[in-house]
């Protein structure tokens, strides 16, 4: 089964700077897909990280670093291929442009593989795995005029979905606006529904351990990205004094989030499949959080492609907590139409490969090549 063709598409998301977080106010968010068709006519499909700038440089990479080196390569010979061009990076010092453009490679290739043993991609990546994820929704951003009673009726909006974790934005406001936005979120959920915090890099050491000591009774199960996302030391203190951290999102350097796994930096390992290097790289995360006796979780914050990919390796590793459900970025909402929850947690569909085909009627063709 060798790779004939690589094509990749650009999709636009215009949100109006409606809705932001402590670092990011989102005006126009773009999403970049990455084909690959085989020569018996299997078509793989994978998303590279883009977040919100503009595709242009990662299409342009894509076309002259990565999609010639894959071109008439046999789907079994990708990885050795993509090593390569990691340890290439090492002098072209492009590693982070690299990582997400690998990410669409990696998880088109285990589509496909998944696709030609015509079996859902979690069971071609555990078959001893149920098929069940638990999940959580993500949405709390700030708003003009959005009250902490406004919030915390959104957050009820998702318990009533079904959902028994959910996720806020803090950082944005001072610690005592922060303070009581979290407190009246819990007043208003039920009390089996978590709450995680995600304070998007925005604290220091002192801040963070402030802010916990007012909220660590109100069913806190992590918080996400405290301090700086490479201050190692504070993360790791911030461990020792029983915050279960969680980071750190969109990390594309695999030998910091090992480091980060192996020094106790963290109670819970994320990682945004799409940027970190797909399921191959996941994998690896998983063997070292399961020496280390952590956990791992997901980040999804783009579109549903990249939805179905976290839901399928999620499913497959029991190291793998929760993967997030986002309730705002829902590009391609309508391809989750299978979602139905039990008990905070979602059967991924019993179909062949990633499970989802790309909707081409709502993105644009940048490349074609083959």
């Amino acid at each position: 089964m060798k790779i004939t063709t690589g094509r990749v598409f650009v999709h636009t998301n215009d949100l109006g700077g409606r809705i932001w977080n402590p670092l990011v106010r989102w005006t126009v968010k773009y999403a970049v897909f990455v084909e690959l068709e085989t020569d018996n006519g299997l078509t793989g499909l994978g998303e590279c990280w883009c977040f919100d700038t503009k595709p242009d440089s990662l299409v342009a990479f894509l076309k002259t670093e990565v999609l010639p080196h894959v071109m008439g390569v046999e789907v079994e010979k990708l990885p050795t291929i993509q090593n390569a061009l990691r340890t290439r990076a090492i002098l072209t010092a492009r590693r982070g442009i690299l990582a997400s453009a690998l990410s669409g490679i990696d998880i088109a290739m285990w589509d496909l593989r998944a696709q030609a043993a015509g079996i859902p991609l979690w069971k071609y990546l555990n078959p001893q795995a149920s098929g069940w994820i638990k999940v959580y929704a993500s949405g709390g951003l700030y708003e003009s005029n959005k009250d902490p009673m406004a919030l915390a009726k959104e957050l009820v909006s998702y318990e009533r979905k079904g959902f028994r974790i959910v996720k806020m934005k803090i950082g944005g406001l001072t610690l005592r606006e922060d303070i009581i936005r979290i407190l009246t979120a819990r007043e208003q959920l039920q009390d089996h529904t978590a709450l995680i915090v995600d304070a998007v890099y925005s604290y220091t050491r002192d801040e963070a351990l402030e802010l916990w000591t007012n909220v660590s009774s109100a069913n806190v199960i992590a918080f996400q990205s405290p301090v700086d996302a490479t201050n190692i030391e504070d993360m790791h203190h911030l461990c020792k004094s029983g915050i279960p951290v969680m980071g750190i999102e969109a990390e594309h350097r695999i030998d910091l989030l090992k480091i980060i796994a192996q020094t106790d930096a963290v109670s819970i390992l994320q990682t945004a499949p799409i940027a970190s290097g797909g399921p191959s790289i996941v994998k690896d995360l998983c063997q070292i959080a399961a020496q280390k006796n952590c956990c791992c979780s997901l980040e999804v914050s783009s579109t549903a492609i990249a939805s179905f990919c976290a839901l399928q390796i999620g499913a497959a590793f029991p190291e793998i907590t929760h993967v997030e459900i986002h309730q705002v970025h829902t590009v391609f909402q309508e391809l989750m139409s299978f979602e139905k929850l039990s008990n905070g947690s979602l059967l991924v569909p019993e179909l062949p490969g990633l499970g989802v085909q790309l909707p081409y009627d709502q993105v644009e063709l940048s490349l074609s090549i083959g």
